[in-house]
């Protein structure tokens, strides 16, 4: 009885919670999902930093070091380079 009772008003709450508005993506930029794990943040904003590029993963390799791919961009209308940088943690 208390389950059923207890998904009743869980589903009215839900029937009655709105979804929040999402604003509308404008630009034309690629979305980029941002991988990072381990203690590879220093080591890759760093690598950021160093190639002006945006972040793609970051992921601890053997011993103390961290794999980092940066996507950078390139000249003109060149497509951006993915390029793989070994970093210390």
């Amino acid at each position: 009885m208390a389950f059923s009772v207890t998904t009743a008003a869980l589903a009215a709450m839900m029937a009655l919670t709105s979804a929040p508005d999402l604003p509308a993506i404008a630009s034309e930029a690629p979305v980029v999902f941002v991988q990072a794990s381990g203690d590879c943040s220093a080591a890759a904003a760093a690598a950021v930093r160093e190639t002006g590029g945006k972040l793609l993963s970051a992921r601890p390799v053997g011993g103390n070091k961290c794999e980092i791919i940066v996507l950078v961009p390139g000249k003109g209308k060149d497509r951006p380079e993915r390029r793989k940088v070994t970093k210390p943690m």
